[in-house]
């Protein structure tokens, strides 16, 4: 009736408790991303110690509907859509164990799962209307000039 494996007993409450760790570990890491410095300058905006993430591969910060696939609905989100050029970069270039820190991947009609946009980061201190005015800013001033 428990979870015991056939002839191990317990087998099932030891995988448990690994899983339970390893939960532990990402959470912690990702608390320890969310208060990493969000940087902006003239090579892109380095956010949860990714980065940086060229101007050209990110649209505009704005308010925007996502489906968060955690949750199966849609909901109102600062967000920075993705390029082009940052769907290419996030989604084939850029390290797997990296993409989720951006934002969750959610499946696309003929693309399978995709990241399509970054989540606007909290910055301590400001509010997100500011930090969303900021980044537009930086985009438009840093954005403007190639970068080499």
């Amino acid at each position: 009736m428990g979870h015991d494996t056939p002839g191990r007993p317990g087998a099932a409450h030891a995988a448990d408790a690994r899983q339970d760790r390893a939960a532990r570990k990402r959470q912690q890491q990702y608390q320890e991303t969310e208060n990493s410095p969000v940087v902006i300058d003239g090579r892109g905006l380095t956010l949860r110690g990714v980065g940086p993430l060229p101007w050209q591969d990110l649209g505009p910060a704005e308010n925007r509907l996502v489906m968060l696939p955690s949750s199966g609905s849609h909901t109102l989100r600062a967000v920075m859509m993705l390029t082009p050029s940052g769907l290419h970069n996030v989604n084939t270039r850029m390290p797997l164990h990296l993409r989720p820190l951006l934002s969750p991947a959610v499946r696309r009609f003929g693309r399978g799962q995709q990241h399509s946009w970054v989540f606007v980061p909290g910055v301590q201190d400001m509010s997100t209307r500011e930090v969303i005015e900021l980044l537009n800013r930086a985009r438009t001033l840093m954005g403007a000039w190639p970068q080499r």
